[in-house]
């Protein structure tokens, strides 16, 4: 299982340099629930901590729910969202 501090670090070497809306992840991180919280309170991710939650999400299979804007499926339609919005 990859710990949350190998994958922050991997993560690091390998983020791209510009927010990429059409990026899409579909290796799975190795996370479990905690790890996944862990790596994203690191604070070595804060610059890249949107693209890394994005990547994080299932390609297809993942649902993010905005109490003002509605509901997102799968990764694109989140990092779509997620990047402009909250950036």
């Amino acid at each position: 299982m990859t710990t949350s501090t190998d994958f922050v670090e991997a993560y690091l070497r390998s983020a791209p340099a510009t927010d990429d809306l059409d990026r899409l992840c579909t290796s799975p991180s190795g996370l479990d629930g905690d790890g996944i919280l862990a790596a994203i309170a690191d604070p070595r991710l804060e610059p890249v901590v949107l693209d890394a939650l994005s990547d994080l999400m299932h390609p297809k299979d993942s649902f993010y729910f905005d109490a003002i804007y509605g509901g997102f499926h799968g990764q694109q339609a989140i990092r779509n969202w997620l990047i402009p919005t909250m950036a």
